[in-house]
């Protein structure tokens, strides 16, 4: 049996303002003609930084890189709300009470572990199959959802009332508009963003991003050789080392036992002894990605993504 290794990368991306995550896919596709492309974690038009772009088959790691922490460094207003929860929708003035440092400081830590979140009205999140930003649009009522989320780090960077910046750390699918209206809102005196800017995604960060201009000056060489190997994007998962005889086994999707593990190499992650089972990396001896799976405390390992095609 052969492997097709095919792999693609993690391509990194800082995003300007002023385009929609979408729209920094489509150029880059157009460019280079990829065939599988997606980005794992949306960032808001007016938002930028950091991009993580998975391309081939790199695709197939999405889910891991989607859910893994976000950490952002946010400007904001404080006395002010908008419809749009930052500083580019309509505008009103909410209290002209000056806000201390140490009681906006007080109110930041009522904001640190699992917290519920409204949705911003000017989003892309689905309600009865429409986007909410086209009820919004409209002029029609309706009622965004909610979500839990969780900030594990939130500090604030520099403070002059009415306005500030402050870094946070959180998990997917965390909005630093609501975020921010909802400080505001427990401050009693309104707020909104002025600036969202992603510096960091599961393991990596804005430092190692290149702007999307440079990007799309690349040739085909260049950007092979700026691609993120999938082992970088998935370092902090436990790996598996098989030997090469176990390859066939591997590649029809059979799991492996604790007799077969017994002669694997397992790089445990951090996270490992408290974790009942975790998500791993099967790779060769060679150093080729050829699974992601479920490693259930060094007894099996089950195969639920093969990274690899077989011809």
């Amino acid at each position: 049996m052969q492997m097709k290794n095919n792999q693609g990368g993690v391509l990194l991306v800082s995003k300007p303002k002023g385009l929609t995550s979408f729209q920094v896919i489509k150029k880059i596709k157009h460019h280079f003609k990829f065939r599988k492309i997606g980005h794992m974690g949306t960032l808001d038009p007016d938002a930028s930084g950091l991009l993580v772009i998975c391309v081939e088959h790199a695709t197939k790691i999405a889910q891991y890189l989607i859910a893994e922490d976000k950490t952002y460094v946010v400007d904001f207003r404080l006395g002010v709300e908008s419809d749009t929860f930052d500083n580019q929708g309509v505008m009103r003035d909410v209290s002209n009470q000056e806000i201390s440092q140490g009681a906006l400081e007080h109110a930041l830590a009522k904001f640190q572990g699992e917290i519920s979140q409204q949705v911003p009205i000017f989003s892309a999140v689905k309600v009865g199959g429409r986007k909410l930003y086209d009820y919004a649009r409209q002029g029609k009522s309706v009622t965004p959802p909610t979500k839990k989320v969780r900030i594990y780090e939130l500090h604030l960077k520099n403070y002059s009332y009415p306005v500030g910046q402050f870094q946070v750390r959180c998990s997917k699918g965390t909005y630093m508009r609501s975020l921010v209206h909802d400080i505001g809102r427990k401050l009693n005196v309104g707020g909104v963003t002025t600036n969202i800017f992603r510096i960091k995604s599961g393991t990596f960060s804005i430092e190692e991003a290149t702007s999307l201009d440079d990007v799309l000056t690349w040739d085909h060489g260049q950007m092979w050789t700026k691609l993120q190997p999938i082992q970088n994007a998935l370092a902090d998962l436990c790996s598996v080392i098989i030997p090469e005889h176990f390859l066939p086994m591997v590649m029809n999707g059979m799991p492996l036992s604790s007799r077969q593990l017994d002669s694997c190499n397992i790089i445990y992650s951090k996270k490992s002894e408290a974790m009942v089972s975790e998500p791993a990396l099967l790779r060769c001896s060679k150093g080729v990605n050829l699974a992601l799976g479920d490693l259930y405390k060094g007894r099996s390992f089950k195969i639920t993504r093969l990274l690899v095609d077989t011809q």
